[in-house]
């Protein structure tokens, strides 16, 4: 089984501060500015891929990998772990679904667990490299009172993190066009 945590989005006071905290620091609007020149890098890198071609399928060549590729940069996660991302939200948002039945639960919990272990990796070699990166940020981030959040704790903000921005920033874009 796998234990899911209520934090950025779903806990309650007093807990929900510390987790506010992290998430408060993350992206702060000197964060943002400085991420813009990068990010518009990012957009025309996948751009490229498809203008010669005339058309594009918008959703999955553009504005389902943009995300990915801003999530692997600023967490320093390796780009050609991107396309598992976007798997591992749609399983975050599948578990939400009230009509989903027992086997694609197990299916989905599955994937959920095979993200929990990526990120244990990548948090515990995030917490011993120099600051700057997002996963950093989180790896060594301690609750306001300073005891330290849990493995599992920073582990569910991370996935907070992927699902927030990847569904939100896809339908955003997606949204866009129409």
């Amino acid at each position: 089984g796998m234990q899911t945590l209520h934090t950025f989005v779903t806990s309650d006071p007093p807990e929900h501060e510390d987790y506010r905290a992290v998430g408060m620091s993350l992206f702060t609007p000197v964060k943002v500015e400085e991420l813009t020149p990068h990010i518009e890098e990012r957009v025309h890198e996948l751009i490229d891929e498809f203008v010669d071609k005339g058309s594009v399928e918008f959703v999955t060549e553009f504005a389902a990998r943009l995300p990915g590729r801003i999530v692997c940069d600023e967490f320093g996660l390796p780009l050609e772990d991107q396309p598992r991302f976007k798997t591992w939200t749609d399983a975050a948002i599948g578990l939400i679904s009230p009509d989903i039945s027992e086997d694609k639960e197990v299916e989905l919990v599955q994937r959920l667990i095979e993200l929990s272990k990526y990120l244990e990796v990548h948090l515990q070699q995030s917490a011993q490299e120099p600051g700057g990166r997002v996963i950093h940020t989180v790896a060594t981030m301690n609750k306001r009172d300073g005891t330290p959040f849990s493995p599992l704790e920073r582990a569910w903000m991370i996935v907070n993190v992927f699902v927030g921005g990847n569904e939100t920033t896809m339908n955003m874009l997606s949204a866009g066009l129409k």
